[in-house]
């Protein structure tokens, strides 16, 4: 029962969260692999978020109560969201209503 509990909350927080449509990953598929198409995937990712980079950081920030190491915008499947480590947790965030995906302590 112990178990039971996180992997529930786990999976209600990921089904409360918006996913892109089709057409908007179709537009994230289509990148080489080189630092040019890399930036061009980022600079997509960015304009189909609807939570900016620095709403992300203060979310995180009230969250774990400490700096920001790195912040990532990443797209699985059909969703987008913030992969942010902090010194104290990581945090994952959705990028399209900003609900929090999955949080761990490092401690």
């Amino acid at each position: 029962m112990k178990r039971l509990l996180p992997i529930t909350a786990l999976l209600l927080g990921t089904i409360q969260a918006e996913e892109l449509t089709t057409q908007e990953v179709a537009q994230t598929l289509n990148y080489r692999h080189s630092a040019l198409g890399e930036k061009r995937h980022q600079r997509t990712l960015k304009r189909l978020a609807k939570i900016s980079t620095t709403q992300a950081a203060q979310i995180s920030q009230e969250q774990c109560q400490s700096e920001i190491r790195q912040s990532r915008l990443i797209r699985h499947g059909n969703r987008l969201y913030y992969h942010i480590n902090t010194s104290t947790c990581y945090l994952r965030l959705d990028a399209l209503d900003g609900t929090i995906i999955n949080k761990e302590s490092r401690l």
